[in-house]
């Protein structure tokens, strides 16, 4: 999954339910989303992604299992690639609209501290995004991606929490395309106004994915809605401030927990 949707599931996750101190060994768990956006990319045409990820999450101890596959469609010229933007800088390729299963990612979750008063909630996580999506369809890269990353989560004033995330991902290079490996990060703050709802904003970032290419920085304003202990919900909005990232988007998470 792109980086912000996965902040957001764990926003949802913390904000709504204490996070890590509400864990429970044995506990499972699914997530279902969807997240549309829209942009140039530095391209004459726009290209419109429609991002349908199903998760399943299954909690032990001090570690958290997620293993996501999405749906994903795509419509544009030739070069965008979902998760990535434009891995081929400007081009004049003909539009095209294409749909089927995304890149499966799975990931281990261990939360080296859990927090409590001052002290932050400290999580770090490994990912390896496979190659199910079809490359020849400008779906995937086709290609194995490796990611590790760290995430912060401390309270800054009464019902105030304050959210950091810096990881690194280290990108496969398919056929005629040499990508880069690339830090990215997320920082930001989340409001409990009660024991039901959360807003927050964040603002993250990327550094560009080809040489010569748009690095990825973007706004991100979200309100999480907690039904009872088993149902969590959250709504997003995405501004785009560079060329890789899109114009705009708009998504929603839904988390169901056993």
């Amino acid at each position: 999954m792109n980086k912000k949707r996965i902040l957001l599931v764990g926003l949802c996750l913390i904000t709504c339910s204490a996070g890590a101190l509400a864990r429970q060994d044995g506990q499972w768990g699914w997530t279902l989303g969807f997240d549309y956006s829209e942009g140039d990319y530095g391209n004459p045409q726009e290209t419109e992604i429609l991002y349908v990820p199903l998760t399943a999450r299954y909690d032990t101890g001090r570690w958290t299992f997620r293993a996501t596959l999405p749906w994903v469609s795509i419509e544009g010229p030739g070069g965008v690639v979902p998760e990535l933007g434009n891995v081929q800088g400007r081009t004049g390729k003909a539009r095209r609209e294409e749909s089927g299963i995304g890149d499966g990612v799975g990931s281990a979750t261990y939360n080296l501290s859990p927090g409590g008063g001052p002290a932050p909630i400290i999580d770090l996580t490994g990912k390896v995004k496979l190659p199910t999506a079809s490359e020849s369809r400008g779906l995937g890269t086709g290609e194995v991606d490796l990611a590790g990353q760290v995430d912060f989560y401390k309270p800054i004033a009464p019902d105030t929490t304050g959210l950091l995330t810096l990881g690194y991902t280290i990108l496969g290079d398919p056929p005629g395309v040499t990508l880069r490996n690339v830090f990215y990060g997320s920082f930001g703050a989340v409001y409990q106004i009660d024991e039901a709802v959360s807003i927050g904003a964040s603002f993250d970032f990327r550094q560009r994915v080809i040489a010569g290419g748009e690095p990825q920085r973007e706004l991100l304003g979200f309100v999480g809605y907690r039904r009872d202990r088993y149902w969590r919900v959250q709504g997003y909005v995405v501004q785009g401030l560079s060329d890789g990232s899109p114009d705009w988007g708009v998504g929603a998470v839904a988390i169901r927990e056993y």
